[in-house]
């Protein structure tokens, strides 16, 4: 039915299809490694995939699995959508795929019955509602928010998911209007409203995410020349609200901050001379302080360091060393060795904030060959499954667990100690 696309043997990605055999017909369309192709066959994330292989076993039948693409990721993605898109899935009635989604990354075009999603949405809320449940789950989050690696890898996941949500808030306008009301009822609590603002003023004091929303916003004015009238008329709404109005004003009426706008504007007026001139004399290190913060910064002292060293601001030290002031803009570093004195400062930080050490990664090499969870390994060591799943796959912890032997291993680990008599009178039983 499908010919096989050529192979690419280095390809570490591909598209693989479920075939009935009685039939010939194809049940489901999947991506992924060649191992994952056949994963399917023993336990799936896909209810309707089980039951369409247990039937078959029942009647003697072995599904058929076929690898129909090569790539690398986003070419398979993109196979995918379009092999299922050409087959037709099940629930849309528009051909024989159990896939509940178009295929790529997230749940689009999944249709989901209202039965599932009230019963999910009665579980959340209570689970929520309980105390214990709700405090372990908040200070969870807090935990692994602090650990630098699962922060990123969280922030990728949610990048991606962002994606999605927004092509289906966009498709779907009753969503706008279900987010928009959710949205105003959590504006509504002042406990949320002031931590919100408590966030958006601590993300405000970094002077880099300041200058990286205002580059956006300026883009956004050139890309889509109507942004401006939209802008203009949801102010323009805004002020007809008179609470809003009166905020405004109170604002206005600050001579500070009057002040303050005022000194912008006249700035904006003078001439680049006058302004490096306005500069030079509002500059608070001298050219031999900003030399040495250079110095320190890039023989990896970190800002704060930098900062206390010269008593002065993390923020003005912050941009001194990135000439991110008029004064301050002779003599920058290059913009590879400020890159690698950036990866230098993190891998620091992470070597600093690490929980194992080395005999405790060697250790956990051991117990996995040993047969051992991965979640049980990361219970005896306080740390996450998905932890012990990337330090076993060589992508965290990469210098650690090679240099000792299983001999130094035991010696250094307790926890290694404990675990084997626990597995080998496992074995005696």
């Amino acid at each position: 039915m499908l010919s096989a696309m050529e192979c690419e043997p280095e390809s570490r990605f591909c598209v693989y299809a479920y075939f009935r055999p009685d039939t010939g017909e194809p049940f489901y369309i999947g991506k992924g490694s060649r191992r994952r192709s056949r994963v399917h066959l023993s336990c799936s994330h896909n209810g309707a995939v089980t039951r369409i292989i247990a039937k078959l076993r029942r009647n003697g039948f072995e599904p058929e699995v076929r690898l129909l693409f090569f790539g690398n990721e986003n070419q398979c993605k993109n196979e995918e959508k379009r092999l299922i898109a050409i087959l037709g899935r099940r629930d849309l009635g528009t051909g024989p795929l159990v896939n509940f989604t178009a295929g790529g990354d997230g749940t689009l075009d999944r249709i989901v019955a209202e039965a599932e999603r009230q019963k999910l949405r009665v579980a959340a809320e209570q689970q929520w509602r309980d105390s214990s449940s709700r405090e372990k789950k908040i200070a969870g989050i807090i935990r692994s928010w602090r650990d630098s690696l699962i922060r990123e890898s969280r922030l990728q996941g949610a990048k991606k998911a962002g994606v999605t949500i927004r092509a289906r808030i966009a498709a779907d306008p009753a969503a706008r209007v279900r987010l928009s009301k959710q949205i105003k009822k959590a504006w509504a609590d002042p406990k949320y409203r002031e931590r919100g603002r408590e966030a958006m003023r601590q993300l405000m004091a970094d002077p880099a995410i300041r200058a990286r929303l205002a580059n956006t916003i300026r883009q956004k004015y050139i890309d889509d020349p109507s942004y401006k009238t939209r802008v203009s008329q949801t102010l323009q709404s805004r002020y007809k609200n008179e609470s809003f109005r009166n905020r405004m004003l109170v604002i206005a009426r600050n001579p500070l901050r009057r002040e303050k706008i005022a000194a912008k504007a006249r700035l904006r007026k003078h001439s680049e001379s006058t302004k490096e001139t306005l500069s030079e004399l509002q500059r608070k290190l001298t050219e031999e302080n900003l030399q040495f913060a250079r110095e320190l910064f890039l023989a990896d002292h970190s800002i704060a360091a930098i900062a206390k060293r010269l008593n002065v601001s993390f923020t003005l030290a912050y941009r001194a060393i990135y000439g991110l002031r008029r004064a301050y803009a002779r003599g920058v570093p290059s913009r590879d060795l400020v890159s690698d004195a950036i990866r230098r400062h993190r891998e620091a930080a992470a070597m600093a904030s690490r929980k194992l050490s080395s005999p405790d990664v060697q250790a956990m090499f051991e117990l996995r060959r040993a047969g051992m969870a991965f979640a049980t390994i990361g219970r005896q060591f306080g740390v996450s499954k998905k932890t012990v799943m990337n330090i076993v796959g060589r992508k965290i912890y990469k210098e650690c667990g090679t240099y000792y032997s299983a001999e130094q291993v035991s010696s250094h680990s307790p926890r290694l100690k404990a675990s084997r008599k626990k597995i080998l009178s496992k074995d005696e039983r």
